[in-house]
């Protein structure tokens, strides 16, 4: 029998109270991600981040978008390097 803390305490099972190692720990701490549960909060975290960007009147950006934008800050920073002579 554990108290009611013992599903809480890091590196204790939460079933039975028997001591896990560390990796086993956080996968339980901060879900795992390939459980049904964590798809349900990307989904949830989407949608409002949704909501925020059209209530900021700003485009969402797909993750297609963010690469384009990252590739295109990286270039920009190499040309600048090159100039410079860094």
């Amino acid at each position: 029998m554990t108290s009611g803390n013992g599903a809480r305490r890091p590196g204790m099972d939460p079933r039975n109270g028997a001591e896990v190692s560390a990796t086993t720990s956080i996968d339980q701490d901060h879900g795992n991600p390939l459980s049904p549960r964590a798809d349900v909060e990307v989904a949830r975290l989407r949608v409002r981040l949704r909501r925020m960007a059209a209530a900021a009147g700003r485009p969402v950006r797909t993750a297609a978008d963010e690469r384009a934008h990252a590739d295109r800050r990286r270039s920009g920073e190499l040309a600048r390097m090159g100039r410079v002579g860094a």
